[in-house]
């Protein structure tokens, strides 16, 4: 028998195994949330349901990163768009050179 510990690796708070069964906690916000004026509850700005939500905006960079442990990009921002509004915003900004993949 050795009496040496076994090796163990700790990995940061924010780095989690990808069969890890801990849920992730949305109980905690960095930055509040009010969403009594119409704002949306992941961005925090007003816009329509089909649009993307504002990858700029803290708010929505926060709440990507407490779901996923990374931070958001556009093709984040425009996932839940339907087709024809992912190619609108994906030519609008490529006016602007941000390059973003096609589906």
């Amino acid at each position: 028998m050795s009496d040496e510990e076994p090796e163990v690796t700790v990995l940061p708070p924010t780095i989690r195994h990808a069969l890890d069964p801990r849920p992730k906690s949305a109980t905690w916000t960095l930055l509040p949330v009010d969403a009594s004026d119409g704002s949306c509850m992941e961005c925090g700005i007003v816009h329509e349901p089909e649009l993307p939500h504002d990858p700029m905006k803290l708010q929505y960079q926060y709440y990507f990163y407490a779901e996923h442990d990374r931070w958001p990009t556009w093709v984040d921002a425009l996932a839940h768009c339907s087709d024809e509004m992912y190619e609108a915003w994906r030519e609008g900004l490529a006016q602007h050179g941000v390059v973003i993949p096609p589906r």
